[in-house]
C-alpha cells in the first residue's frame, strides 16, 4: 500500500501494522488519531478487520475507513457486528443489486454457498473458466503456451457474469477487470449494497490510476 501511495505522491501521517490474530488495535489507532489522520486505508483479512472496527469503538475514533475486499466476508460482519460493520466502505465487482444474468447464476448456486457474499468469487470463477474454454478452442490445444497466446489475443467476445469481455487480455495486460468494473460497496442491514457519496460521484476515469 505504501509503495502505491509513493507512486501517487501520497504520504501518510501514520503507518501502523497489526497481526492477523490481534484483537486490540487501540495502540496503533491512537497513534493515527494523534497524528490527525481523517482517513484510514487498511489491508487485512475479514476477522482482523472486524477487530479493528471494535478497537475504533473503544477509543471513539471513526475516520473514513477504506478497507480491502475482505470486508465483504461474513467473517468481517460477524467479528464487527451489524452497527460497526456498516461504517467502512470498500470495492468489489458485484453487490446484491445483481444483473439478471448474475441473478440467474446466483439462484442456481445459492444453496451451495455458506454466505451470499461468496457469490462474487463464483461469478469470477465462472467467467474465468468460460474465457479459458474459448482460449482452448481457439488454440485447438490444451498446451499451456498456446493457451496463453490465445488468451492474449482472444478473438471471440464473451458476454459474461461481470462484463462483456472483448479482447480482455494482451501480452502486457493480464487483468480482465478494469477500474470501471469495480463498485464502491458497504454493508447495510446485513446486505452488501452499492455505496455512493458526493466524492465518489465526482470521480472520473482519470482518477482511477493504475
Amino acid at each position: 500500500m505504501q509503495e502505491l501511495g509513493d507512486l501517487q505522491g501520497i504520504k501518510p501521517v501514520c503507518n501502523e501494522k497489526f497481526g492477523v490474530n490481534d484483537t486490540d488495535m487501540t495502540s496503533q489507532l491512537n497513534k493515527c488519531k494523534a497524528a490527525g489522520a481523517d482517513t484510514v486505508v487498511v489491508w487485512a483479512q475479514g476477522t482482523p478487520l472486524g477487530q479493528l472496527e471494535r478497537s475504533m469503538e473503544k477509543i471513539n475514533y471513526f475516520p473514513l475507513t477504506l478497507m480491502t475486499w475482505a470486508a465483504d466476508n461474513q467473517s468481517f460482519y460477524e467479528a464487527a457486528g451489524k452497527t460497526l460493520a456498516e461504517k467502512p466502505i470498500f470495492m468489489r465487482t458485484v453487490t446484491e443489486e445483481r444483473t439478471p444474468v448474475q441473478q440467474t447464476l446466483y439462484d442456481r448456486i445459492a444453496a451451495k454457498m455458506t454466505s451470499p457474499s461468496a457469490f462474487g468469487f463464483a461469478a469470477h470463477s465462472y467467467d474465468a473458466v468460460m474465457l479459458l474454454a474459448l482460449a482452448i478452442k481457439q488454440a485447438n490445444s490444451a498446451d499451456g503456451p498456446k493457451i496463453r497466446e490465445a488468451l492474449e489475443n482472444l478473438q471471440t467476445p464473451y458476454d459474461g457474469m461481470m462484463k462483456n469481455y472483448n479482447k480482455p487480455f494482451s501480452k502486457t495486460e493480464h487483468e480482465a477487470l478494469r477500474a470501471q468494473d469495480y463498485k464502491w460497496a458497504h454493508w447495510k442491514d446485513g446486505r452488501l449494497l452499492p455505496y455512493s457519496d458526493d466524492v465518489i460521484k465526482s470521480l472520473t476515469a482519470a482518477d482511477y490510476k493504475k
